[in-house]
């Protein structure tokens, strides 16, 4: 698929960013941003679930990120990068997931329009598939406009 040919292309972090992106559905932002005192265990559950403040939320609300196998399973391999920064590049903070490396990978599979933003349409699209409801949506997107989730998932 295109999402297997840029995550190969693209390096180890960056890819990992990526999936991690298409398995919550957070801003290039949020993600660059999400540091290690923001995860939360939940109480009850063998889980932990992340937490965007309304000071780094685009619109201003804090909003709890929950983690799907997949995102837990990026989130664990990158327990120990000595950063205090989930997701950063030899142990420095990123500003963003937009650089020569992601324009590179996706030129080079031939998917030159592609956007890291598009990785939270593509989220919201694969929620809507799979039957779940446009509250939930809207709730995981972190949105509060009706439109803009509709925007995001079709409907």
């Amino acid at each position: 698929t295109e999402q297997e040919l840029l995550l190969k292309e693209l390096p180890g972090y960056l890819s990992e960013m990526a999936l991690f992106a298409l398995n919550t559905g957070l801003r290039d932002q949020e993600i660059c941003a999400m540091k290690w005192t923001d995860e939360c265990k939940v109480s009850g559950l063998d889980t932990t679930v992340f937490i965007i403040d309304d000071i780094r939320a685009k619109n201003k609300y804090e909003r709890i990120v929950p983690l799907n196998s997949v995102a837990r399973s990026i989130v664990a391999g990158r327990r120990n990068n000595k950063s205090e920064y989930v997701f950063d590049y030899q142990g420095r903070k990123l500003d963003r997931m937009t650089n020569r490396a992601w324009r590179s990978a996706r030129e080079a599979v031939g998917l030159k329009l592609v956007r890291v933003h598009d990785l939270r349409h593509t989220f919201g699209m694969r929620l809507r598939a799979a039957g779940v409801g446009f509250e939930d949506r809207q709730d995981l997107l972190g949105h509060f406009a009706n439109r803009i989730t509709t925007h995001y998932s079709n409907g």
